[in-house]
């Protein structure tokens, strides 16, 4: 099976081992059953024609006879509930460790391989350096040739970067992670910017976010650098 089925296999274990657990841990012992419709009759006894002295008493379980009541009922299927969730848990939690430590594949085209993640924010800086001295020509001219380099940055580096992200979670840490990733996304906000001002043929707007992006990209690698 591909992994997708897997993953989709894993969690239909986990959905159904929690469905299966809800079902039966709340199940109702016979006397607290007895109880509680007794309980709801008195609510009602005017509707049902009866007066609380033609019901029977409350007969109140104590805690560790419910408890034990209700594990003879319903152990067998609750504990196969449980098993199914840890089970379906464990698995996805393989399989996306499998995913996320699993080689590019040898036979893969070289452009379609992401970069390590210091070497994808330098190549970054640089793009975007070479851009920021263009645009210090104040020629508007330039911005068809800014626009290009951005849409080629975006497909061969920016997009792998996104895509590696769990892989840098794992590897950083949740905290370190957030650091980095924080910067990088403020500079991607900022050549998505940069981007749309070439289109609008908006040449300051276009310098000025090529160099807050490259400020934030900066960020990011010095953060990384210092993992």
């Amino acid at each position: 099976m591909s992994p997708t089925q897997n993953k989709l296999i894993a969690n239909l274990l986990v959905v159904i081992g929690v469905g299966v657990c809800a079902t039966f841990g709340a199940q109702l012992t016979p006397k607290t059953l007895q109880a509680v419709t007794i309980e709801q009759v008195k609510k009602n006894q005017e509707s049902s024609r009866l007066v609380a002295s033609e019901l029977p008493s409350i007969e109140v379980e104590a805690p560790v006879e419910r408890v034990k009541t209700w594990w003879s009922l319903s152990a067998l299927p609750f504990t196969s509930g449980l098993c199914l969730i840890l089970l379906g848990s464990f698995w996805a939690r393989k399989l996306q460790h499998d995913e996320l430590n699993r080689e590019p594949s040898e036979h893969s085209d070289h452009s379609t391989q992401a970069l390590k993640a210091d070497e994808s924010l330098a190549l970054m800086i640089k793009t975007l350096r070479e851009m920021d001295a263009l645009l210090a020509q104040d020629d508007p001219k330039q911005l068809t040739v800014v626009k290009q380099a951005l849409e080629k940055l975006q497909i061969d580096t920016i997009d792998p970067f996104v895509e590696s992200r769990e892989q840098l979670k794992m590897k950083l840490g949740i905290n370190h992670f957030v650091e980095v990733f924080g910067s990088f996304s403020q500079g991607e906000r900022k050549i998505n910017r940069a981007w749309a001002a070439c289109v609008d043929q908006h040449f300051a707007e276009t310098k000025s976010s090529i160099k807050t992006a490259l400020s934030s990209i900066e960020s990011a690698l010095a953060l990384l650098s210092n993992s």
